[in-house]
């Protein structure tokens, strides 16, 4: 091989890892945050398509647009009447303010879940703990479930999230 037939190979891969760098699609079902050394530039890019960034300089976060499902492990609270119960909880959520998300977020996804489990642990013994044992097991139950639903979503707000 001649020194300008490696030069031009050296050439088109540099041309080729460009071109891979400074092009990026977006998913119907994400929604794409771009970050220049760390901070967010612009708004979030929801529509799907094609687009450009500056290669090397700027980096792209994926964010779920989509209804998501959140599962806490069962535990036991102690209801107004003084008597036990299992609580087995389940959210479903969606992140609505991708740069507030990422930015009261750091940890992503993981990190949220665990800010969900302390939140709806917290609320569901805040309300739960108030009310006696037949509330839960009869028609109050769904107006219970509203009540932790709005005070949940009240605080996920702030990070970015909506609760349903």
């Amino acid at each position: 091989m001649t020194n300008r037939a490696i030069i031009i190979l050296v050439g088109l891969a540099v041309a080729i890892f460009l071109l891979t760098q400074t092009f990026y699609t977006v998913d119907p079902t994400k929604q794409v945050l771009v970050r220049q050394f760390g901070a967010i530039v612009g708004n979030p890019k929801t529509e799907p398509g094609l687009y450009a960034k500056v290669p090397l300089i700027q980096d792209i976060q994926r964010i779920d647009r989509r209804l998501l499902d959140y599962e806490a492990e069962e535990f036991e609270i102690i209801a107004g009447d003084q008597k036990r119960l299992v609580v087995d909880a389940y959210a479903r959520y969606k992140i609505v303010n991708a740069k507030t998300y990422a930015q009261t977020v750091p940890g992503g996804e993981p990190a949220l879940r665990g800010l969900l489990d302390s939140l709806i642990n917290s609320e569901i013994r805040g309300v739960l703990s108030s009310v006696p044992l037949h509330a839960v097991l009869t028609d109050q139950r769904a107006n219970l479930m509203d009540e932790i639903t709005r005070r949940v979503n009240s605080k996920t707000k702030e990070l970015g999230v909506e609760t349903v």
